[in-house]
């Protein structure tokens, strides 16, 4: 399995830790959503997660969860799968080529 938060971490030199905070903060939101909710008396929340649109429906006292993806995550996935494409790579690779460029314009 991939652990996005590690990954993140390195891209951004943010602390692991840090951003393992945030996801705890982010459950906090995500308990208000479910709480507010169930006050107004309705059985689903839908939150947008960034990357798509979490919908928690309450069954019985059991959570149902369904993920619907956005527009952008959507199209990096095909990127991914029909073009063979690693965003991940390709944006480093263009990272580093701007440091080499920034570098040699010193230079000279």
């Amino acid at each position: 399995m991939n652990d996005i938060i590690k990954g993140v971490s390195i891209l951004t030199t943010i602390p692991e830790k840090t951003l393992r905070r945030l996801v705890t903060k982010e459950l906090f939101c995500i308990s208000d959503a479910i709480a507010d909710s169930a006050q107004a008396d309705k059985d689903i929340t839908d939150i947008d997660i960034g990357i798509g649109t979490l919908s928690i429906k309450i069954e019985n006292n059991e959570a149902v969860y369904h993920f619907v993806p956005s527009e952008k995550l959507e199209d990096v996935v095909k990127q991914s799968i029909i073009y063979k494409q690693n965003l991940l790579k390709d944006e480093l690779e263009e990272a580093l080529v701007e440091r080499v460029t920034k570098v040699y314009k010193e230079i000279v």
